[in-house]
């Protein structure tokens, strides 16, 4: 089934990414030492432990970043059973034959955005027609006199 392991030393307990961060927060303060020079114990570019761990992160540790941050940090990661936890979700299954959760959690946004740059042009494109739409001739007119007289103005300074 599994392998019962002693606590050693538990720095933190969490149920999800943002309670590791904490727990990696923690140590860093522990060692008294810096997200770059973790990152240079680490091997991976400098800057992106901060980036990870900071209020509002930019970066997510990943696959290949995860495991030299926990060795250089000098950490572990164990999976336990939670006995207070409530069971898995109810899948529903849809006419097409797919499962799916019936919950839906919240997605990052850093995943947000690596994950959908496509569905956010589309959105964006959406909204500039929607505002475009709202304007008389007269203003789209003068609207793009302007914009034209920018590029010129830019292209002048370049040359």
């Amino acid at each position: 089934m599994g392998v019962v392991i002693e606590p050693l030393g538990i720095i933190d307990e969490s149920t999800g990414y943002a309670g590791l961060i904490e727990a990696v927060r923690a140590r860093i303060a522990e060692l008294h030492t810096t997200g770059i020079e973790v990152d240079e114990r680490a091997g991976i570019p400098r800057g992106y432990t901060s980036k990870c761990c900071c209020a509002v992160p930019i970066k997510a540790f990943g696959l290949t970043s995860l495991g030299p941050v926990l060795g250089a940090l000098g950490l572990r990661l164990y999976v336990a059973v939670d006995p207070g936890a409530k069971p898995a979700a109810p899948v529903r299954k849809l006419a097409n034959g797919v499962t799916r959760p019936s919950i839906k959690l919240p997605i990052a946004p850093a995943v947000l955005r690596i994950v959908r740059p496509v569905v956010r042009a589309a959105d964006a494109r959406k909204a500039a027609k929607a505002r475009w739409a709202g304007l008389t001739k007269a203003q789209r007119q003068a609207a793009m006199r302007h914009v034209r007289a920018h590029k010129d103005a830019c292209a002048a300074t370049q040359i």
